[in-house]
């Protein structure tokens, strides 16, 4: 059995399927992202999803973990075999060599940012051997609120 590869990762919002078939990423997240507040709020929550493609021929153990960097703490963890139905006219087109490329979406999840730092998203097609995908920079800036003079 031929090894799977990942692709690529975006992380986002949401991923949305079209009556056609193709993918609506919503809300790409770049390398950094801000959130802001008062000094005695809640630490921020956000939604978070993954798009996530990987080449495969057969099938493969696909693991992703969303984790502080250096922790062994899982924000996100999902895991299952990827099994690629290639039909008989992609095999008669691109013979038994070529893999097929598909997506994984990984659905939102509500993800607490307690403190800055990096946070990454890491992923295997094995089981054993995870490769980061993704790495955001967070920033959580709190602010000290002014008392509102009332004269």
């Amino acid at each position: 059995m031929h090894n799977a590869k990942i692709l690529n990762a975006i992380a986002c919002d949401e991923v949305r399927r079209e009556a056609s078939g193709k993918h609506i990423i919503i809300g790409a997240r770049g390398g950094v992202v801000v959130y802001s507040g008062p000094k005695d709020a809640e630490p921020p929550t956000d939604q978070l999803a993954f798009y996530i493609q990987v080449s495969i021929f057969e099938k493969a153990e696909l693991e992703f973990i969303f984790r502080r960097k250096g922790s062994k703490q899982n924000l996100m963890h999902v895991k299952g075999e990827m099994v690629a139905n290639q039909t008989d006219q992609f095999r008669e087109l691109f013979g038994n060599e070529k893999p097929i490329c598909l997506p994984v979406i990984l659905d939102p999840e509500t993800i607490e940012f307690a403190t800055t730092g990096d946070y990454e998203l890491v992923g295997s097609v094995d089981g054993k051997n995870f490769k980061k995908l993704i790495e955001l920079n967070v920033i959580v800036e709190r602010e000290e609120q002014q008392q509102k003079d009332d004269s």
